[in-house]
């Protein structure tokens, strides 16, 4: 635990200029960024969840929030899920948006559309990416975990960046948030999370 700290401390140094929005010209990835992303407020389930998941790591806890509030934000219906790590990230999804079903997938020929998806760069990523961002449509959105763990994954994420098919990306650090909205100017932005 005393390493995530002291790695969450030197990150935010060295991402200190990216803090909250900062030099964010859009007004819609400001407030994206200011309300969902950096949200600080202490949400009305945070505490009860957290008695219901027991003792888990700071940074499941952070990511479990961040997903919380991205459920909350998205108001879809589904919520793909592709090699959840535990069974905490359900827990706090559903109660962002009660009207979301979370559903776990492990293949990817069911799915034919999405609105919010999650995946893991664990198993067979590269193909699970692929076709999710080959369904996407403007109202979609991606959330990459792990996207720093490695020098292939990192290559990976840029991959994403430049892709065609993706408009406005997000380097959280430890995920990132693809959009694919057409009508946004490509456009990456690198985040204090």
């Amino acid at each position: 635990m005393l390493r995530y700290y002291l790695k969450r401390i030197i990150l935010w140094v060295f991402r200190m200029g990216y803090s909250r929005g900062f030099g964010v010209q859009s007004p819609s990835a400001y407030s994206f960024l200011r309300y969902v992303v950096n949200e600080h407020y202490p949400y009305y389930a945070y505490q009860n969840l957290k008695d219901e998941s027991g003792d888990v790591s700071p940074l499941i806890t952070k990511l479990s929030r961040f997903y919380f509030r991205m459920a909350n934000f998205s108001q879809s219906e589904f919520w793909y899920d592709y090699k959840a790590c535990n069974d905490i990230y359900q827990k706090y999804v559903v109660a962002g948006c009660k009207s979301t079903s979370f559903v776990s997938f492990d293949e990817i020929d069911s799915i034919d559309t999405f609105q919010i998806a999650r995946m893991s760069l664990y198993g067979d990523y590269q193909k699970v990416y692929n076709h999710l961002a080959s369904i996407a449509n403007n109202d979609s959105l991606l959330i990459i975990e792990n996207i720093k763990r490695d020098k292939i994954t990192r290559k990976f994420w840029k991959q994403v960046v430049k892709d065609n098919r993706t408009f406005v990306t997000y380097d959280l650090y430890y995920c990132g948030v693809v959009f694919f909205d057409s009508n946004k100017c490509k456009c990456n932005y690198m985040v204090n999370f």
